[in-house]
């Protein structure tokens, strides 16, 4: 079965396309995991021990919410997110996280940002899943980060997210077994992106922006490790 899911994902991701059976093999995928032996817990933003944050973001918690108050662009030493805090206590493998984000980047501002970080190696090595108001190279879509500038990892076309300033609702599907990555956006049953990498099979799990402010609420996260 695991070789089976491996050689469908590469095959999606060299014809460059999202396709029915795609959303199939990544909904398929969530749904056996459920089988599995599992714990699931809520993360709570106000506990600031469970937090470590890097980068030029400014962060505040209260309410049980996480929020980046200020922040800026950063190319030291290469493009990468600049704001990330880092869920500290664990590590996963194959995971499902959900969380609710929004963006509080001026409307005008399409691109302004937000991030979920997952298999956090150290602050250059982790993947990212990367939510704007637009879509394009550098926007848009599951990024790895591995000691050089950030390279996309899956070239689905979906429409944005965040083009309000609306709390959303991301689910985070990661089946290192399959090596397969599934983003679904507010209670969605098929992903708006999905991706085959192996890169990193294990890591922590984090938050953040580029380079905007935002909000993060409802981190809830179900582990197979």
């Amino acid at each position: 079965m695991k070789v089976l899911k491996k050689i469908i994902f590469q095959f999606l991701n060299a014809m460059n396309t999202r396709v029915f059976i795609s959303s199939l093999l990544i909904c398929a995928i969530s749904h056996s995991a459920q089988g599995q032996e599992s714990s699931s817990f809520e993360i709570m933003p106000r506990k600031a021990d469970n937090w470590a944050a890097e980068g030029k973001g400014h962060w505040d918690m209260k309410d049980n919410v996480l929020e980046i108050t200020e922040n800026s662009i950063n190319r030291d030493p290469f493009t990468a997110p600049s704001a990330r805090i880092i869920y500290d206590k664990s590590t996963f493998t194959s995971f499902e996280l959900t969380v609710e984000m929004k963006s509080n980047a001026p409307l005008s501002e399409i691109r302004g940002d937000m991030i979920i970080i997952f298999g956090y190696q150290s602050p250059t090595q982790y993947y990212y899943a990367h939510l704007t108001g637009t879509v394009d190279s550098i926007h848009n879509g599951v990024f790895i980060v591995d000691n050089t500038d950030r390279r996309k990892v899956d070239f689905t076309e979906f429409e944005p997210v965040l083009i309000d300033r609306e709390w959303h609702k991301i689910r985070l599907v990661r089946d290192t077994e399959a090596g397969s990555i599934g983003i679904f956006r507010d209670g969605d049953e098929a992903p708006m992106i999905s991706v085959y990498d192996k890169t990193f099979l294990e890591g922590k799990i984090g938050f953040g922006s580029f380079n905007d402010t935002g909000e993060i609420r409802s981190i809830n996260i179900t582990s197979y490790n």
